[in-house]
């Protein structure tokens, strides 16, 4: 049987590495990830909007939704200019995202490429311990 916990613990490592080299470390994707087991498979659970992070925004694309930008305004404890509500700046930044687009930062194929590799990796050594010590 695979260790979890070792193979969890790994996969943790390279999730920060990944987001690291994505300019996204200490980032709320890192924080609301979770990586468990449920019975023999790996759920690895990203943010909703991590895909919009990952593939970026076309400038001329449609506006984000201003609630879901009002509600990371609230998460981030953004200070607002006086007289302007949360709604108000959602709104700004919405409009501008459409205008001007988003970088993409792309780190989920990568994420799930060394996620798999680890995998059979640590497959095959446990394969290999139980094959030598069945023979011993």
């Amino acid at each position: 049987m695979v260790n979890v916990t070792v193979i969890t613990t790994q996969v943790e490592a390279i999730l920060r590495e990944v987001l690291k080299r994505a300019g996204l470390s200490q980032t709320d994707i890192e924080k609301n990830t979770t990586i468990k087991f449920v019975g023999e498979s790996l759920i690895l659970s990203l943010p909703s909007y991590a895909r919009f992070v990952d593939a970026g925004r076309k400038a001329g694309s449609k506006r984000p939704p201003i609630t879901a930008i009002e509600g990371w305004i609230r998460e981030q404890g953004i200070s607002l200019p006086s007289g302007r509500s949360a709604k108000d700046l959602a709104f700004a930044i919405s409009n501008g995202i459409a205008r001007k687009g988003i970088k993409a930062r792309p780190f989920i194929a990568i994420l799930k490429s060394n996620t798999i590799k680890l995998l059979k990796e640590e497959i095959t050594k446990q394969l290999v311990n139980t094959i030598t010590n069945k023979n011993s």
